[in-house]
């Protein structure tokens, strides 16, 4: 009698074993889905983070250019005024002197 228990359990293994490999093959398969989703989830994360801390640089390198054009507007704007101011008191004086 346990040669025929035997020989069914060795039988039910060879019967089960295509049953086996699909179910091994579906928990690979959703295992595998799962890794990939989590790969994805972190590195949509990471890529985010990343563009978040570019945009701020850029935004501070965007500041820092706008206060060195202002800070040589207002050169160039003292520079023009000490040149006109000269010019244009001398242009009265003449104006006035040959009144």
């Amino acid at each position: 009698m346990s040669a025929v228990t035997e020989v069914s359990a060795e039988a039910a293994k060879e019967t089960d074993k295509p049953e086996a490999a699909q179910v091994a093959e579906e928990v690979h398969e959703e295992v595998a889905e799962k890794v990939v989703a989590q790969v994805l989830e972190t590195v949509q994360q990471q890529v985010t983070e990343a563009v978040q801390e570019q945009r701020a640089e850029a935004e501070k390198l965007q500041e820092k250019v706008a206060e060195a054009i202002q800070k040589k507007a207002e050169e160039v704007q003292n520079c023009l005024q000490s040149i006109y101011l000269p010019i244009s008191k001398s242009t009265r004086e003449y104006s006035f002197a040959s009144v």
